[in-house]
């Protein structure tokens, strides 16, 4: 039985350049609004790059969206808030929280592992 295989050269058409005032208009904005753009920024890179990048004469695609980073940090700021709060007041609880954290991210990496 033979096996084929096919190389395909990767490709990446992008100019540094253009990255840099992709970059440096990134990090302005992100300053100036106190973190918020980063998810704005986050996507724009990887568009970006993803887009200048090829394989085979096919482009990759980012599909991501800002407000669906925006509202993961902010459910993860949440939750990191509530978990401070809860330690001061109650540190049992707090630490019954925190072992279910590191149970959940566990399985939630192991998940990740098996696809």
């Amino acid at each position: 039985m033979e096996s084929t295989q096919v190389r395909n050269s990767v490709l990446f058409n992008g100019r540094a350049g253009e990255f840099f005032g992709i970059w440096i208009v990134n990090v302005l904005l992100s300053i100036i609004t106190l973190g918020i753009y980063s998810a704005w920024a986050k996507v724009r890179t990887k568009r970006y790059f993803y887009g200048n990048t090829q394989i085979a004469q096919e482009r990759f695609e980012y599909h991501a969206t800002p407000i669906q980073i925006l509202k993961g940090r902010l459910i993860a700021v949440g939750c990191v808030i509530a978990w401070v709060v809860l330690s001061t007041m109650n540190p049992i609880i707090s630490s019954i929280l925190l072992l279910a954290f590191y149970v959940g991210f566990t399985l939630v990496v192991m998940e990740q592992c098996t696809i």
